[in-house]
């Protein structure tokens, strides 16, 4: 078994392990992904926001966003590693972001914000046959106001992020039979 301290280290072991020939870098793959799991991450806000108006309907838990939310930062590395975008590049991004965030938005407020974030990040490929030209630093830049808001969401709700994405992490990789791991780290 292979642990690992960081994100961007497990994420680029793993990738190897699970995709030895590299069938799944195609970069527009890689938004679809991170399209689809912040649609998740979207849909559980819709549930949860739902809930706390009392009105019926399909619910869905802490721990389901914390799991949706977890996917959405793995996924942000994962097209960063392929679009070639410094980890450190969209931390530092994020942490300014978070430090002038406004943090009175709604549950479903946070998902549209998500969403528009998510559309900057596609916008950043749109027209590219080849992968990056030059546009490693707004690909960064957008990546960090994902992430950033992610975080912010999961610090309104009281959720621990490196441990939901090191807990969402290691389930995936028990659940596809692969050996490489993440340690939880509380930094």
């Amino acid at each position: 078994m292979n642990n690992y301290e960081t994100l961007r280290e497990a994420n680029t072991v793993r990738q190897h392990e699970w995709d030895p020939g590299n069938h799944a870098r195609d970069l527009f793959w890689r938004v679809n992904e991170l399209a689809g799991e912040t649609g998740e991450l979207c849909n559980v806000l819709k549930k949860l926001h739902r809930e706390r108006c009392g009105v019926p309907g399909s619910r869905a838990t802490k721990d389901d966003l914390a799991e949706e939310a977890a996917d959405v930062l793995i996924c942000i590395d994962l097209l960063a590693i392929d679009y070639g975008v410094d980890a450190q590049d969209i931390q530092s991004l994020a942490d300014v972001m978070l430090e002038h965030a406004d943090r009175d938005e709604t549950l479903v407020q946070r998902g549209t914000t998500l969403a528009r974030c998510l559309g900057r990040v596609c916008d950043t490929l749109d027209g590219e046959d080849d992968g990056p030209d030059g546009n490693v630093a707004q690909m960064a830049s957008r990546l960090g106001a994902l992430q950033a808001n992610v975080l912010r969401l999961a610090h309104a709700e009281g959720i621990d992020m490196p441990m939901a994405v090191a807990n969402k992490f290691n389930a995936t990789t028990h659940k596809m039979g692969l050996t490489t791991f993440l340690r939880y780290s509380e930094h």
